[in-house]
């Protein structure tokens, strides 16, 4: 096996395991996991799928550096090697296990979406609300993960990210392109405030006290 190949092996072996640990691990992730299950869409574990970047499309709307990059996507539409429901982790783009918990909490908010209720994929309207409550909920506009980005305004930095991340998603939507920003302003404040599975945003994330689960019915 030459170099490459192995680190190719390697970063694929690794996302799996990350995968494997997360699913078991970070309250909020099981939870999306056991309401998905509870609504009839249980997410199977091969229906997440670790994949190097170029051989699956994502959801877009990240950069690093600058640049764009595609880290994870959910599969609104089947494909010849997709099919709809399944997630997408790009493993060459997800490094750490806090880089797939975030990514695969991401694409599950879209999966909960998509379980409680019909979303057209077409719609930019539809589209824009799941990108908005997955950017708020997943972890993604977190004050330390701004400061990173060298985004820092400490008053608005939570709904301006949500706004730009939600807005860039959009655009990649082949269906949406220049309509991303002004899908958004149409919804936000109705899918921004909408926190379910949870009844309260979550501001402290993964395996703490800061995910406030639904009461079951």
């Amino acid at each position: 096996m030459s170099a490459k190949a192995a680190y190719s092996q390697a970063l694929h072996e690794k996302c799996l395991e990350n995968v494997a640990d997360v699913l078991q691990n970070v309250d909020t992730v099981s939870y999306i996991a056991s309401v998905m299950k509870e609504l009839g869409r249980e997410l199977k574990r091969h229906n997440i799928k670790c994949v190097p970047s170029h051989e699956a499309p994502g959801a877009g709307g990240q950069t690093r550096g600058g640049t764009p990059v595609t880290e994870a996507g959910y599969i609104w539409i089947d494909s010849a090697t997709s099919r709809r429901g399944d997630i997408v982790l790009h493993e060459d783009q997800l490094l750490t296990k806090d880089d797939v918990e975030r990514s695969l909490r991401h694409e599950m908010i879209h999966a909960f979406d998509d379980a409680r209720g019909y979303l057209e994929p077409t719609n930019c309207f539809h589209h824009a609300c799941s990108e908005i409550r997955a950017a708020r909920l997943s972890g993604d506009c977190l004050f330390s993960q701004e400061v990173l980005r060298g985004n820092v305004d400490v008053l608005n930095s939570g709904r301006l990210c949500v706004r730009r991340r939600a807005a860039l998603s959009v655009e990649h939507n082949p269906m949406c392109r220049s309509f991303g920003e002004r899908s958004v302003d149409v919804v936000f404040n109705r899918c921004y405030n909408d926190f379910e599975p949870f009844v309260a945003p979550i501001y402290s994330m993964g395996n703490s006290t800061g995910a406030q689960a639904a009461p079951s019915s």
